[in-house]
């Protein structure tokens, strides 16, 4: 399943059913209105909450929906604010990560039923990336670029930084790199960029567009960075 659902004043909201790779389905919510909350400090119930003190309050056609991800203590977390029981466990267990996403209220209402009786689970391509590039220790970022957004995440040993931006220009990219460049060294890192077919996105005509990109990114980054790779 793939709907977008567009609301005025607020990004692009799109959800993707990734269905041949994940037993319960994986809807993957891609928004950069997006946070990511410590699994042993979330409240189910709180998620408007969560978005609102970081500057995304709802807009009108919006809900608030959360990963849902087993806490360090064991207990499992997540929810929805259309009424999310936090009873499921999501597809990256080992980070501890819960995401709360301002999704379309429109899409929302096609499979909050199948997340509340835990046929679904609901992601984000920020948590996906954690999950893909967190099994290694090294120096390194991850740049992923769907249609509508850019997830980047900055590693030294540990997690440093994980971003949801609207998308940008490559240009606009690669000034705000330059500028983590400075915060983190980044000439030291490695600098991996992928397009959403990273994620098994459905749909060969996002994943091309978003590959090219990713392509155009890279080759822009290396003027700067030493070691830039692009992810396929």
């Amino acid at each position: 399943m793939r709907a977008t659902g567009n609301n005025s004043g607020s990004s692009n909201h799109t959800v993707r059913r990734v269905d041949d790779l994940f037993r319960p389905p994986v809807c993957i919510v891609d928004t950069a209105r997006t946070v990511l909350v410590p699994a042993e400090l979330f409240e189910p119930g709180l998620e408007e909450n969560y978005l609102r003190f970081n500057g995304m309050a709802l807009a009108s056609g919006e809900v608030a929906v959360a990963s849902r991800v087993r806490g360090a203590a064991g207990r499992e977390a997540g929810g929805a604010e259309a009424g999310g029981s936090g009873k499921a466990v999501a597809s990256a267990p080992e980070n501890n990560i819960v995401a709360v996403m301002a999704a379309s209220a429109e899409v929302w209402s096609e499979i909050g039923d199948g997340y509340e009786r835990g046929d679904i689970e609901v992601t984000s391509p920020l948590l996906a990336l954690i999950a893909r590039s967190g099994r290694r220790s090294k120096r390194e970022v991850n740049v992923l670029l769907t249609d509508h957004n850019v997830y980047i995440t900055v590693w030294d040993k540990g997690l440093r930084m994980a971003e949801a931006l609207p998308d940008a220009s490559v240009d606009s990219l690669l000034y705000y790199m330059q500028v983590l460049g400075r915060r983190f060294e980044l000439r030291r890192f490695e600098i991996f960029v992928g397009g959403e077919g990273a994620l098994g996105a459905q749909g060969a005509q996002a994943e091309v567009g978003s590959s090219q990109k990713a392509r155009e990114v890279a080759n822009a980054l290396r003027g700067y960075f030493g070691k830039v790779k692009v992810v396929e």
